[in-house]
């Protein structure tokens, strides 16, 4: 879930990643809120929500929320591919 013009612009980069490595991935490519998307990821049963912001963008990280238990955790984006497949391998 992309919050702002310029994480949305970095989220396409990141998406064309995770495709890349085989990772299924929805983006929500409209103007919902990210209270609208949220409710979306509960209703489809998703397991992670990636979440991106301006402030993210800049550290270079995006943050990771587990579904189920809303834990969340910040991600450096070099490493995300491997934390992603580690979490989704071990689920």
């Amino acid at each position: 879930m992309p919050v702002g013009e310029t994480a949305k612009k970095k989220s396409f980069e990141i998406l064309e990643e995770l495709r890349k490595n085989d990772i299924k991935i929805l983006f929500s490519f409209g103007k919902d809120s990210v209270r609208s998307q949220m409710k979306f990821a509960d209703k489809i049963k998703t397991k992670y929500i990636l979440l991106l912001g301006q402030e993210e963008v800049n550290r270079n990280e995006i943050i990771l929320q587990e579904a189920s238990s809303e834990l969340q955790e910040n991600i450096p984006l070099p490493k995300l591919i491997k934390v992603l497949k580690n979490k989704l391998n071990n689920a």
